[in-house]
């Protein structure tokens, strides 16, 4: 039996280094002959796909790109995506639509940064691409295309040339992790990689996968980096043959700039200017922010010389556009308050803008926050109606910006921790957010602003909230938008708190389990259809 099983990974391995795979046939892709870019863009377009990861309750935790390999039952894709806090499954999906979902998977390096997953499905989807058996040149000869998901929107084919990148030990050096064990070295692209969702394969002229593209989050700035190919394939050709849940995925070694919510993220200037759309918007405009105007009035009449004046009299009212108060909230200020949560909220889960950058955005939502406290009067109401005709949509287009004053009412237990959940002011809606992403302000895995004392959340108290809704869910029985905090403040007394119906929790959610990596022994090169 140990004689036929060695022949039979023999064979497979031998038809690995021709580029016949699985159930490739006469679909394989060609050598030699560069492919038209029309026919480039349709490989990439069947073999690159959108991997969007989800937490337990079905929301997403992250975007990446990934290439399908093989005889079509594994994708590659970003390692790092897949161990964000939560995850147990992966949704695939691809230019034309198709779908699949991967739950397991058969292969995970720390030091290269990526893993297999393996679809759901008993049939191979369709033939993957054929990862090189040794390196390209890197000094700039070898002409390639990165074809990956931009920010999770769109397909987009880049091309460049390729060249040497970092090694393992400067890499490491560079974001401040422990060098890997084994001597590994990286390429780059000159000319430019897609942005956004890390994974994506960088293609030579036969359409063949050269290496593998990945965002490692630098101190203060991304750092692009492209793992050869050559590397994966052995590895992938030395992994031990089995298939293992999420839960059992190890941690990369470096530090990943994980796209976590679909879409561009924003520049610092970006929210800067919606910030002082803001304040242009809720300052009344009559008065200048002052409450008053200078109103003339006519009194009386007067000769002098001959001549009749007119006598005015200058009175100092309340001014009648914002009866007083100096600022004036209407639905479209409101619309931009929830362009500011979502902004905010994109920089400070971003790991590749510089700290500096979160920092302020962090302080600009709060400034902005703490005015909306101070609102008074008809102000005060307008905001109020804004943010309950804004909650009255659900949960429907999400995710989308809230801004709204809440009253903290209890903690409930969700399948991924504990949740604190608040009810809007006039509004029968629920809001309900991870406890430990409260716990840090400045964003979910992200330390506070020095400067920030430790939150307090009690029971009964009002705030003032600027929360992305994620999507609806049943928690111990109550129906709950799932939302993720920009920031919140204290906020004005709005009522007495409800009849207490349990205590909040005290205790934090625990860590998940990393898991180790995957033992290498002999593989088995068929495991992954190559």
């Amino acid at each position: 039996m140990g004689t036929m099983r060695a022949r039979w990974k023999a064979i497979l391995a031998v038809a690995f280094g021709l580029g016949v795979w699985g159930a490739a046939g006469t679909d394989s892709l060609r050598a030699g002959e560069p492919l038209p870019p029309l026919e480039l863009r349709e490989t990439a377009a069947s073999r690159v796909c959108l991997v969007t990861v989800r937490n337990s309750m079905g929301l997403p935790r992250g975007y990446a790109t990934g290439l399908l390999i093989g005889d079509g039952r594994f994708v590659l894709t970003d390692l790092a995506t897949l161990v964000q806090p939560g995850v147990v499954q992966a949704q695939v999906r691809f230019e034309d639509g198709t779908t699949r979902t991967a739950r397991r998977f058969g292969f995970a390096d720390p030091v290269l940064g990526v893993a297999a997953i393996a679809l759901d499905g008993d049939a191979p989807l369709r033939p993957g691409f054929v990862l090189a058996a040794e390196e390209s040149p890197v000094d700039g000869s070898v002409a390639v295309t990165s074809a990956g998901w931009e920010w999770g929107a769109t397909l987009k084919l880049v091309r460049g040339r390729l060249v040497a990148g970092k090694s393992g030990a400067d890499l490491a050096a560079e974001v401040g992790c422990n060098p890997p064990a084994a001597r590994q070295a990286f390429m780059s692209v000159n000319g430019g990689v897609v942005v956004g969702t890390s994974g994506s394969p960088v293609l030579d002229g036969q359409g063949n996968v050269v290496g593998i593209w990945l965002a490692i989050a630098g101190k203060g700035r991304p750092i692009d980096v492209v793992v050869p190919a050559a590397a994966v394939r052995q590895a992938l050709l030395s992994a031990k043959p089995e298939l293992k849940d999420f839960a059992d995925l190890p941690a990369s070694l470096w530090p990943a700039r994980v796209q976590r919510m679909k879409g561009e993220t924003p520049s610092p200037a970006a929210l800067a200017q919606t910030v002082r759309s803001i304040r242009m918007q809720v300052l009344c405009k009559k008065c200048k922010g002052t409450g008053t105007i200078i109103v003339t009035r006519v009194v009386g009449q007067h000769r002098v010389g001959g001549m009749v004046q007119t006598d005015v009299r200058r009175d100092r009212e309340t001014c009648p556009d914002c009866g007083g108060e100096g600022t004036v909230m209407d639905d479209s200020a409101y619309k931009v308050l929830t362009l500011l949560a979502d902004q905010a909220l994109r920089i400070l889960l971003d790991s590749g803008v510089e700290e500096r950058a979160r920092e302020a955005a962090h302080v600009n939502v709060v400034d902005v926050l703490e005015a909306m406290g101070k609102l008074t009067g008809r102000s005060r109401r307008a905001f109020i109606d804004a943010a309950v005709k804004e909650l009255g949509r659900g949960a429907g287009d999400s995710p989308r910006g809230f801004v709204a004053y809440a009253q903290v009412r209890e903690t409930l237990t969700g399948p991924d921790g504990d949740y604190v959940v608040f009810a809007p002011l006039h509004s029968g809606r629920l809001l309900a957010a991870r406890k430990d992403g409260l716990s840090v302000p400045s964003g979910e895995g992200q330390d506070p602003p020095a400067e920030q004392g430790p939150p307090v959340l009690n029971y009964g108290r009002w705030v003032v909230l600027a929360v992305v809704a994620e999507g609806a869910f049943d928690l111990e029985g109550r129906e709950v938008v799932i939302v993720r905090p920009a920031a919140w403040v204290p906020g004005p007394s709005l009522g007495p708190p409800p009849s207490r119906e349990r205590p909040p929790g005290e205790s934090d959610p625990g860590e998940s389990d990393p898991g180790r990596p995957p033992r290498r022994e002999d593989g088995d090169p068929g495991f992954f259809g190559l």
